[in-house]
């Protein structure tokens, strides 16, 4: 696939998160789910917009041999009831190295690696953790061809 990368600015924002560790990339369609039952049944009238991401918290490797430390979340108007494991706080606004990929998620390492050899390449370095946002998936496209996913790198200039 060709990608092509665009320095974009991401919004602060208020949102719900979940952190938690998964086995392998191919848990966290259910991670998400999860997580979002556990807020909406302490939160019922939380209004949330569509961003959603997935930041990975620790490095991992396409093939990891270890847990994966992970972060869901999606916007919401206003924060809501905290539970044990749901909170919510601000994203701060942050410039970030955006590369869309479309297609099956099992892909999805080809766009990290085009974005991140983007940010070595033209003098920047890691402000946040990586994270993904979901535009088009499995909720609303049955064509895993027809899914779309921007990996977003939070940068700063060195």
């Amino acid at each position: 696939m060709n990608y092509a990368a665009e320095v974009k600015d991401l919004p602060n924002c208020t949102v719900y998160y979940k952190q938690g560790k998964i086995r392998s990339f191919e848990e966290i369609p259910d991670f998400i789910l999860r997580s979002a039952e556990e807020c909406r049944e302490k939160n019922p009238d939380l209004r949330c917009n569509e961003y959603c991401y997935t930041a990975y918290l620790e490095p991992c490797d396409v093939l990891p041999e270890k847990e994966i430390m992970i972060e869901y979340g999606q916007v919401v108007e206003a924060a809501g009831k905290e539970t044990e494991t749901i909170r919510f706080r601000e994203l701060e606004a942050v410039p970030a190295v955006c590369v869309l990929h479309k297609g099956d998620y099992a892909k999805l390492g080809d766009a990290y690696a085009f974005a991140f050899a983007w940010v070595e390449e033209h003098g920047y370095e890691l402000a946040a953790p990586p994270r993904e946002q979901y535009i088009h998936g499995v909720w609303d496209r049955e064509n895993p061809d027809e899914w779309e996913t921007e990996v977003q790198i939070p940068v700063k200039k060195l």
